[in-house]
């Protein structure tokens, strides 16, 4: 998923993981960004319990955490949250590594599920050739029901 902050896109990241716990699934949150708030987590119906929270320091390890992961097969859900990137280095070629995912991914039953900010940085650009959808979540307006946000 592509979105700018307050669009949404964590909310709706959040309840993808409420599902897939839902059939004793387990998922994964790979946070890049540092910025997982377990008790908003909690709101969206996140079972923290069946959720395993993994905090890298590099882009590089994200990546291969997610590979390892994927070579398990025993997952339900691999989310890997880019939205803040605090990584300052830059791995020299973000498609080699998307490509080392690509297969151990395909042959699991694993979903995976990027969350970027837009406009995507371009190292990223790369994902669109290995995804099956790419969602762009925008805001249009806030839903108020009385004075209460409600999407």
């Amino acid at each position: 998923m592509i979105g700018i902050p307050t669009s949404g896109m964590t909310t709706l990241a959040h309840k993808i993981i409420a599902n897939a716990q839902g059939g004793q699934g387990a998922a994964v949150y790979i946070d890049l960004s540092g910025t997982f708030d377990p008790d908003y987590a909690i709101r969206c119906g996140v079972m923290l319990d069946r959720l395993l929270l993994v905090r890298p320091k590099t882009i590089t390890q994200t990546l291969d955490i997610a590979r390892d992961l994927f070579n398990e097969g025993k997952l339900t859900l691999v989310l890997l949250d880019l939205l803040n990137e605090r990584d300052t280095t830059r791995p020299r070629d973000v498609g080699t590594m998307l490509r080392k995912l690509h297969e151990p991914l395909a042959k699991s039953r694993t979903a995976a599920l990027f969350l970027l900010n837009a406009p995507q940085r371009p190292q990223w650009q790369a994902l669109e050739e290995y995804t099956d959808i790419r969602l762009l979540i925008q805001r249009q307006t806030w839903l108020y029901q009385e004075r209460d946000i409600r999407g």
